[in-house]
């Protein structure tokens, strides 16, 4: 009886094609997470950038309202500065203290030191 050592000693297996196990699977599940986390950044970068637009728009708004009231509340202070300065003349002092009983001191009154 001769035995076939032929198939055992050539590099060769018979007719059958060596397939790597599991390996394309792993390969297409690779390809899965990395594109999973670059549409994720992409849709948190979109998002994060649509946050940053809205908040700029609503600190400019309130920015020019600012100015706005900054305005009006300088034409106040103007005129209440010019409200004073008139309250402050000689005459409406004199006027007010004469209202409320006071007069001009004596000259015996006045002391200088």
């Amino acid at each position: 009886m001769i035995k076939d050592y032929a198939k055992r000693l050539s590099g060769s297996s018979a007719g059958r094609q060596s397939i790597g196990r599991g390996r394309g699977r792993d390969e297409g599940k690779m390809l899965k997470a990395v594109g999973l986390i670059v549409v994720s950044a992409m849709l948190v970068g979109v998002a994060v950038s649509f946050w940053l637009g809205w908040k700029i728009r609503a600190d400019l708004d309130a920015l020019s309202r600012d100015s706005r009231i900054r305005k009006q509340l300088t034409v106040v202070n103007r005129s209440l500065i010019a409200q004073r300065d008139e309250l402050l003349t000689k005459e409406k002092i004199e006027e007010a203290a004469a209202h409320i009983g006071l007069y001009q001191p004596s000259a015996k009154q006045i002391r200088r030191p």
